[in-house]
């Protein structure tokens, strides 16, 4: 059981590292962005549905922040994400890479 909970700790927290560096990349648009901060927001804010309750009061937060990232994800189109995932060593039999930016040349 503590693997499993362990298991499922790591999962969340690549999911996070995944939804960051979503949000940096240029490609994915400021609407779609907005999705992971204002579930951020809201999770912070003192406002919330089901008051805070100890451990009741937590599985409203996480039922938003698990379906927020989830929705954010499915806007991005799949090569963007799956370019990500494998950067990260989330798809199994892909070593992971690192996507370098092309360099931009210089104003003379």
């Amino acid at each position: 059981m503590i693997d499993q909970l362990s298991q499922q700790v790591t999962d969340f927290i690549l999911r996070l590292r995944l939804a960051y560096r979503l949000i940096r990349d240029e490609r994915v648009s400021l609407p779609v962005k907005a999705i992971p901060l204002l579930v951020l927001l809201y999770v912070l804010s003192p406002v919330d549905l089901i008051p805070d309750i100890p451990v009741i009061g937590w599985f409203d937060d996480v039922a938003l922040v698990v379906g927020g990232l989830q929705l954010f994800e499915s806007l991005i189109p799949d090569y963007i994400v799956y370019e990500h995932r494998v950067a990260l060593g989330m798809v199994e039999g892909v070593e992971p890479t690192v996507i370098v930016e092309e360099e931009k040349p210089k104003n003379v």
